[in-house]
């Protein structure tokens, strides 16, 4: 008799040929940061006007800066401080 031999858990499957860094931030669903608060400061949005229709999409990528910017109002946001 002859075993086979097979792979318990098998390689995830990459559905993008790079891999993509992330980050993670602190959400709070009880007291969330309106986008309106800093939409104005961020570059990924080419409209102020109409910003939701940048989130309309899958996947996109954002800015260092814009990150940095959402990070910090969200940190400053959930422990009550001003901007």
């Amino acid at each position: 008799m002859t075993a086979k031999a097979h792979r318990v858990n098998p390689p995830p499957v990459m559905p993008y040929p790079v891999i993509v860094p992330w980050r993670s931030v602190l959400l709070s669903l009880d007291n969330p940061l309106r986008v309106n608060a800093i939409v104005s400061e961020l570059s990924m949005f080419p409209n102020k006007k109409n910003w939701g229709s940048t989130l309309q999409r899958a996947m996109m990528q954002i800015p260092d800066r814009d990150f940095m910017l959402i990070e910090a109002a969200l940190k400053s946001h959930t422990t009550g401080a001003k901007k």
